[in-house]
């Protein structure tokens, strides 16, 4: 699926191409269009998805950085391998980060917000199972994170989801709603921290409980 070469007037055309083509790449990681393991050379990603030499390097290298590809001097540059210990440990991190959160933003959030998480809940409710399901989650959850004005944190929190979203494409994954979201709302809707935090801990335990049915049968 090649992209767009259309420019702005005022950015340069390289800047929007090398914006263009991470996307691209990055979403045929997520998707697993690209396999773990797939050997990314520039001539071959230029012509699979459009772009030049330059932008398709200078992609590769951001994805690098995002932990989507790996780049081996003298082996080359691969598509990032699904494991479970990686899966558990981008799980582990993903819990701690939005628990954290609870803390931060429970005291703050606005009717906005939480008609949003409610919103957002039923989404989750209807997604689809895999990558679907994990980006629904991931949905809900980014309320909480975009309340905390923290750039940083939501930047390092969504490349953490990333490697969720590609396990579950790649292994497949039931649904992420369960019951405890009604508590996650409840309590978000108290505005009180103490329940919040227990409620997302519970949610969570029930989503890794649904990717080690997953991880386990990969065993």
């Amino acid at each position: 699926m090649p992209i767009p070469q259309t420019a702005s007037p005022i950015i340069p055309a390289r800047v929007l191409l090398k914006d263009a083509i991470t996307e691209t790449i990055r979403d045929a990681i997520l998707s697993a269009e690209l396999a773990p393991g797939a050997s990314l050379t520039d001539i071959w990603v230029a012509e699979q998805y459009g772009g030049t030499r330059a932008s398709v390097r200078a992609a590769l290298r951001r994805l690098a950085g995002e932990g989507l590809v790996v780049v081996r001097p003298q082996v080359g540059t691969r598509v990032r391998e699904v494991t479970p210990e990686r899966t558990r440990d981008a799980l582990a991190l993903y819990r701690g980060i939005t628990e954290s959160t609870a803390f931060m933003v429970a005291a703050q959030l606005g009717d906005d917000d939480l008609a949003l998480l409610r919103e957002r809940a039923e989404a989750m409710r209807q997604a689809q199972p895999g990558a679907a399901s994990v980006a629904a989650f991931d949905a809900f959850y980014d309320v909480l994170l975009v309340r905390t004005g923290n750039e940083l944190l939501r930047t390092f929190h969504t490349q953490i989801a990333a490697h969720l979203t590609q396990a579950a494409a790649v292994q497949g994954v039931a649904p992420l709603h369960r019951p405890e979201v009604d508590a996650v709302l409840a309590a978000a809707e108290a505005r009180e921290v103490a329940p919040l935090e227990r409620a997302i801990d519970a949610h969570f335990a029930r989503v890794a409980e649904a990717f080690d049915v997953v991880l386990e049968g990969e065993n």
